[in-house]
């Protein structure tokens, strides 16, 4: 019997890979209650309390008797490198470091911007709503088709970078998808991002998606 548990399956990622997999799914709205053992664990549930999150991945290792599977995000590592922390930064590098130090085999996903059922600055360029990222800021994306075909790869256990292999500046995407988007005074750079693991630029994402996602 399979005993796969994927977290956060309320919204967003952990949504999609519970609807995507044969697999127990587990949320907020559930009350976290973790009732037996799981040979495999995808945790992709996060919350804006950094106590909240480190408890929870705490239990979940515990739980776990195989492979756990945290769904991290590029950001931390880009806040890393820059020095400069965010608190979502901060409890996804906190959670990784939990994750590293258990005896599971253990993988962490840091995927670039999620292109999915969710909204962020790169759907709002693509409907032609105003965002508040400056032009010169740099974006990458990638599916979440993409965490669910990595992840059916079965990789050895380690950190992976699931990002698309081309990063694109916000005024080059509007100009590209001629949006009537308006830009803000916010300043975002994802940065180089080492060993993506997605073969297509970040523009080919994003038509990928729209082309899925426009009705």
């Amino acid at each position: 019997m399979n005993k796969t548990l994927v977290t956060g399956v309320s919204k967003g990622l952990g949504k999609y890979l519970h609807e995507n997999m044969d697999s127990f799914g587990l949320s907020r709205h559930y009350g976290y209650t973790l009732a037996r053992k799981y040979s495999t664990i995808i945790h992709c549930a996060h919350s804006k309390d950094v106590k909240e999150n480190l408890n929870l991945t705490r239990r979940l290792i515990w739980n776990c008797t195989g492979i756990f599977i945290y769904i991290s995000s590029i950001d931390a590592l880009r806040n890393k490198r820059c020095n400069e922390l965010t608190s979502y930064a901060r409890s996804k590098i906190d959670c990784e470091t939990e994750v590293g130090r258990s005896n599971l085999n253990w993988i962490i996903i840091r995927p670039s911007s999620l292109m999915g059922t969710k909204p962020n600055s790169i759907t709002k360029i693509v409907n032609g709503e105003d965002i508040t990222l400056t032009a010169d800021s740099m974006l990458n994306a990638v599916l979440y088709s993409d965490i669910l075909d990595f992840i059916k790869t079965k990789p050895a256990s380690g950190s992976y970078n699931i990002a698309s292999n081309k990063n694109i500046g916000v005024r080059d995407l509007i100009d590209a998808l001629k949006s009537k988007t308006r830009m803000g005074g916010f300043k975002y750079a994802c940065g180089d991002i080492d060993n993506p693991q997605v073969k297509r630029t970040t523009l080919e994402t994003i038509r990928l998606w729209k082309e899925k996602y426009d009705e």
